[in-house]
């Protein structure tokens, strides 16, 4: 079975068209995951792609975002995964000040599991899960305040400009249209607010050979030269960086 995606025929950071063909796949599953045998398995060509002018590397098939609406794929929180939440909320709290005042936002919180660690920190936190399973999962297993939507710029002025802190993490790889997300940030996010963004590192990608890492839900492979160019695209600036390992680097 075979399916259409949109193709990206420029670079989403700087608009070029001159790049760099860096891996073609004929043919790859549209989502990974397990399937009975003797499923018919909807595939798709996987190109990747590096942008000469700015190297931004970037699949170039960009998969409907409705696979997230019904998304089966569930994450088991390990002991070290709360650990590594915990820790991170510490940080958060400690270094931004934050206290029973303070609001904050998760886009793509999952099944609420980090929004719960902020809640039980004392610092109010709302979750954007586009997946209903997840977001079920997080209003009641984990009791937070969890919108069933994709973070669009509707939502965001619904929302309005009141978090002092954004959190982002996993998600920026996923997302296609750059300018319209930061413009929902930015319609959220209070003056004074932070952004926090987790991505994987391409830098960590290619000196572990992650090959598996080239699948269609990611289309953007982030080196720190692309980041810092593309929050500067936003409005945004890059003030500290930190290397985490919780999901391989």
């Amino acid at each position: 079975m075979k399916v259409r995606f949109q193709s990206c025929d420029h670079c989403r950071l700087c608009n070029s068209t001159d790049f760099a063909l860096l891996l073609d796949f004929p043919e790859m599953p549209v989502l990974a995951e397990p399937v009975p045998a003797g499923t018919m398995v909807a595939t798709g060509q996987l190109t990747v792609a590096a942008c000469r002018r700015c190297v931004y590397v970037f699949l170039r098939e960009a998969i409907g975002g409705g696979i997230y609406s019904d998304y089966t794929y569930t994450p088991q929180i390990s002991c070290d995964m709360v650990d590594y939440l915990r820790k991170f909320v510490h940080r958060m709290v400690a270094g931004l000040g934050l206290g029973p005042d303070s609001r904050g936002l998760e886009i793509g919180s999952g099944d609420g599991s980090l929004c719960r660690e902020f809640n039980a920190a004392g610092v109010a936190f709302t979750g954007v899960e586009p997946s209903r399973i997840l977001s079920g999962i997080s209003r009641e297993r984990n009791g937070v305040e969890t919108h069933h939507a994709f973070m669009d710029v509707a939502l965001a002025r619904r929302l309005g400009c009141r978090f002092d802190l954004v959190v982002v993490r996993h998600v920026l790889e996923h997302i296609h249209d750059f300018a319209a997300f930061f413009e929902a940030i930015d319609l959220c996010l209070k003056p004074a607010g932070t952004l926090v963004v987790e991505v994987p590192y391409l830098g960590e990608i290619i000196r572990q050979r992650q090959f598996y890492a080239f699948f269609f839900e990611l289309l953007s492979y982030f080196s720190m030269q692309t980041l810092a160019r593309l929050f500067a695209n936003h409005g945004f600036h890059i003030f500290k960086v930190e290397f985490v390992h919780p999901e391989g680097g």
